[in-house]
């Protein structure tokens, strides 16, 4: 008997535990899900934990913007991003819980960071942004950016997933990494030296670039023309180097 009393005692203890902390959890969702509601342009909101100045996004609305040198696309999203006088963005539709973000001089295109409060977001999402210069573009997932005439001395470009990467212009350096199945295809691209790291599946198509230092980790591919010389080469697994016309 003492020991069912025991027992007894020990169920309802930690019958009282979970009531609290199931009370906690629908405070916080409550209030993340108020707050969401709440954001406005020129808000700040937090992002990976960071605060950000985020912009309420509109169809077909021009959102001026700080002068920004990077872009961050993480959302299923088609980027394009042509040099200007200034610095903007605007969205061709209407996208409830989607933030254009300024994190000092990265602009950053999110879903909401709260897992709970994300929207299934339609298709034919298209963005378009302007600065007066670009040097370095990460893509998250599975969206696509289109840089049109860059003209820069330096460009870091980074894939984390199957994102995809189209370019033309110049860059006196690129510093390139492809973390999954992700494609950069820079045909139009003049390079005088291209830093190129795939680790997964991923391929660069870099005909125009005269020299390349490639490390491969993984089943990568790096394209090249029959005048493009190799000054380094790490392929640790199935990946090549293929010359292309």
């Amino acid at each position: 008997m003492k020991n069912l009393g025991k027992q007894l005692s020990s169920l309802k203890l930690t019958t009282r535990i979970l009531i609290v902390a199931l009370i906690f959890w629908i405070i916080f969702l409550t209030h993340s899900v108020f707050s969401a509601h709440q954001v406005s342009n020129n808000a700040d909101r937090k992002f990976n934990g960071e605060k950000h100045q985020y912009f309420a996004v509109d169809a077909n609305q021009k959102i001026d913007l700080p002068n920004f040198t990077g872009i961050s696309l993480n959302i299923p999203a088609e980027l394009h991003w042509r040099p200007g006088n200034s610095s903007s963005c605007s969205v061709n539709q209407n996208l409830e819980g989607i933030f254009i973000g300024v994190k000092k001089d990265t602009v950053i295109v999110a879903n909401q960071s709260n897992f709970w409060q994300q929207k299934k977001l339609p298709k034919g999402i298209v963005i378009v942004c302007i600065s007066p210069s670009l040097a370095k573009t990460t893509i998250e997932g599975a969206g696509s950016m289109r840089l049109t005439q860059i003209n820069t001395e330096y460009l870091q470009a980074v894939i984390n997933g199957a994102g995809e990467l189209v370019a033309n212009g110049s860059a006196a350096e690129l510093n390139g990494a492809i973390n999954g199945t992700g494609t950069m295809q820079l045909r139009d691209l003049n390079i005088q030296l291209a830093q190129l790291e795939i680790n997964g599946m991923g391929e660069f198509i870099v005909p125009k670039a005269k020299q390349v230092d490639v490390e491969i980790n993984g089943m990568g591919s790096v394209k090249i023309s029959a005048s493009t010389e190799t000054v380094g080469k790490d392929i640790n697994g199935m990946g090549s180097i293929d010359i292309i016309d």
